[in-house]
């Protein structure tokens, strides 16, 4: 694997700073309950709860109650002692994150000294305090799972499909709406709004939480759904893992899939390792978490040589056609890709409860795309290129009844295409070696793809959030965000015809829709508010968001003149209400609603394309004026358990969305180059999405 030094400098500076860097853990779940005298059913006060092997736990009130917040994901035992009574143990208690885990008490006085009570949980089917519709799968469910990415264990969900592309989408919304975290850092790729940019080994995984519902306010900028990711902290023992596999693609379609028939077992190969424990001489105060996976794959799509980038043809002449071929022969993958990605994780124990951490994920991918006109000429196609980088550093600082997190964050991402790395390499042809055309649909008989394309970020950003436990009712968590999204994107397409051009040439940005280039700084702010309010027979989750965007940028004043003049745009603002309540009936079942208005804003390549005008035509343009898109979504869910390992789900939801982006072309009448036409995306579009969903779950029985 080649990473590129300046990023692998910087990826060990980061290492270097670590201990003199504050930033923010993700929201950890929560443990609460009561404590009561077995015998008499009196609660009591001044118990004592511990987490074994922390320095978590809390004190039971006057009525019994205990919490204890800030609770990684994870599982645990739980230890309850008082004087006079005898200790109680709870093991295998599951932790999620934002939610509450409940395990009550019973002690009885103590009649052999040393008498302990040792209880095994189980995880509920049923979450009581769920006012969303979500899944939470476990480090071992992930494991169990037939997959080999965390994007398989996705589409496992009720509600998330895979589109055509192999997107994801959930409850029949678009691609880019939904919002992915790892360890509570956004790992967006800016110039889509959400579309993911770094993925993680699943042996890396401590949970995967899907919410399809309408989720809290803390989450913005996202439409249909959020994907959380927690990471695994090392504990004081070492722990590894390494897995390989490798297959083929195989099928009966040899008139489709050239080469099919050619098993080969290494054609595919995935290589997972991961390695987690203390860092040596640290006490265990300092632990590791490095994961790493390959994937090379090449493809099921294979063209045959028959032809190479130079050759020439001519079909002018229809009782006479000329073609050169001059490939060998041989099957060429079309479609391969080899992708890696690392994670690196570092968490200090500064004080009991202080806890630090630095984060390193890099994702990188080399690939082709398959191109049925160049069957026949595979090698004239593009190649990409994909670099993705994630910093954050990250601080924890808890008290008795509430905690703060701070989290900063560093991403880049650097993406090209190319067949030629080189614009001006010799071995791209002029275009005019094909003259004419066949009077069918044909192939390409020599020549390469044109174009060139760059496409790199750099997002800087921070949130600070702060959650106080009032009382055993109120849970409240505020919390601000800023980023900032530095975009460039470079679009050329290179002219050679060996006419006004005699070798390969890039002419200066911006000057034709041959060359066009943008540089622009996008800001975005947000802040929220929310309460968990939590009763015996109700559970509350109300909050509201405010979201700011600002493009800094100008757009045209008019769309049926866009040569003419040209405003600045507006900073965007809007306001969200959110609002769920689950109503335990029974033991066993809970009903939920939820409602709420979620935005996000467009892509930021649709806000600034370049708008460059010329006598060949006109680029895409960019328009700075975009509203944020919009969702108000309902549901109506159920939870109910069936016997001691079965539960259903059902949700009933309904989402009106408005100001999605719709490709318009405008057509208008040019000073300069008379009638003329172009392409701009304007909030034109909408859509209403109604549905259900319906999932069984089944715990393993022995």
């Amino acid at each position: 694997m080649m990473v590129d030094k300046k990023h692998l400098s910087r990826m060990w500076l980061l290492l270097g700073l670590f201990c003199f860097s504050f930033s923010a853990f993700a929201a950890g779940g929560k443990i609460a309950g009561r404590v009561l005298d077995k015998q008499t059913g009196e609660p009591l006060p001044g118990v004592n709860i511990v987490i074994e092997g922390s320095t978590l736990g809390a004190a039971t009130d006057i009525d019994g109650n205990y919490v204890i917040l800030n609770v990684p994901s994870g599982k645990y035992t739980l230890r309850a002692s008082f004087v006079g009574y005898g200790r109680v143990r709870i093991e295998n208690v599951r932790v999620t994150v934002d939610q509450t885990t409940r395990e009550d008490f019973q002690m009885s006085a103590e009649a052999i000294e040393g008498e302990e009570v040792v209880i095994v949980a189980e995880r509920p089917l049923v979450q009581k305090d769920l006012t969303a519709s979500q899944q939470v799968h476990t480090a071992e469910e992930i494991k169990a799972l037939p997959v080999e990415t965390f994007i398989g264990v996705l589409t496992t969900q009720a509600g998330v499909n895979t589109g055509a592309d192999g997107t994801l989408h959930i409850r029949g919304g678009r691609s880019n709406e939904i919002g992915y975290y790892i360890d509570g850092v956004p790992v967006a790729n800016p110039f889509f709004t959400n579309s993911l940019a770094n993925n993680v080994s699943n042996q890396a995984l401590e949970e995967l939480k899907v919410i399809s519902g309408a989720f809290n306010a803390e989450y913005g900028n996202a439409m249909s759904g959020i994907v959380n990711l927690q990471i695994k902290e090392g504990g004081a023992d070492y722990k590894g893992s390494f897995s390989a596999y490798t297959g083929d693609y195989l099928s009966n379609g040899k008139e489709i899939f050239y080469n099919i028939d050619d098993l080969n077992p290494f054609a595919n190969y995935v290589l997972d390792a991961t390695l987690n424990g203390p860092v040596p001489f640290t006490g265990n105060k300092l632990t590791f978490n490095l994961s790493t996976r390959y994937d090379d794959d090449e493809g099921f799509h294979y063209g045959i040589r028959e032809h190479v980038p130079g050759d020439s043809a001519n079909f002018e002449d229809d009782n006479n056609w000329y073609i050169e071929r001059g490939g060998d022969g041989t099957f060429v993958p079309m479609n391969p890709s080899k992708d890696v990605n690392v994670l690196g994780k570092l968490t200090f124990r500064l004080a009991p409860r202080v806890k630090l951490s630095s984060q390193i994920l890099y994702d990188r991918g080399r690939y082709k795309s398959y191109v049925h006109d160049y069957r026949f000429n595979p090698d004239g196609t593009y190649n990409y290129r994909d670099d993705n980088y994630n910093y954050s550093f990250k601080l924890n600082h808890a008290f008795t009844k509430s905690f703060y997190e701070i989290n900063v964050f560093y991403a880049t991402t650097d993406f090209k295409q190319f067949v030629y790395e080189d614009p001006t390499d010799p071995r791209y042809v002029p275009t005019t070696r094909i003259e004419g055309s066949p009077s069918t649909a044909t192939y390409a008989f020599g020549g390469t793809q044109m174009g060139h394309f760059y496409r790199d970020s750099d997002s800087q950003g921070g949130k600070l959030d702060f959650t106080s436990q009032l009382n055993t009712r109120h849970e409240i968590k505020t919390g601000v965000s800023v980023r900032r999204d530095h975009l460039r994107e470079r679009n050329i397409t290179i002219l050679y015809d060996n006419d006004f051009y005699d070798v390969p040439t890039v002419v200066p940005a911006n000057e034709t829709p041959s060359h066009t280039f943008y540089d622009k700084t996008a800001m975005f702010f947000s802040a929220y508010l929310q309460d968990k309010i939590e009763y015996q027979n109700m559970i509350i989750n109300a909050g509201m968001r405010y979201d700011y965007f600002d493009p800094n940028s100008d757009y045209i004043a008019n769309i049926l003149d866009p040569e003419g003049g040209r405003l600045q745009a507006d900073p965007k603002q809007r306001v969200s209400p959110r609002l769920g309540v689950a109503f335990p009936i029974t033991d066993r079942g809970v009903l939920h609603f939820s409602y709420g208005h979620f935005y996000q804003m467009p892509e930021l390549r649709r806000i600034y394309g370049s708008n460059v005008y010329g006598a060949r035509g006109f680029s895409d343009f960019g328009y700075a004026n975009l509203k944020p898109e919009k969702t108000v979504n309902y549901e109506f869910g159920l939870q109910q358990q069936l016997g001691e390992a079965l539960a259903i789900e059902m949700s009933l939801f309904s989402k009106d969305i408005r100001d999605l982006l719709a490709l318009q072309t405008i057509s208008y009448q040019s000073l300069q180059f008379g009638p003329r036409s172009y392409n701009i995306y304007l909030n034109k579009d909408y859509g209403a999405v109604k549905g259900f969903t319906l999932s069984l779950t089944k715990r393993h029985d022995p």
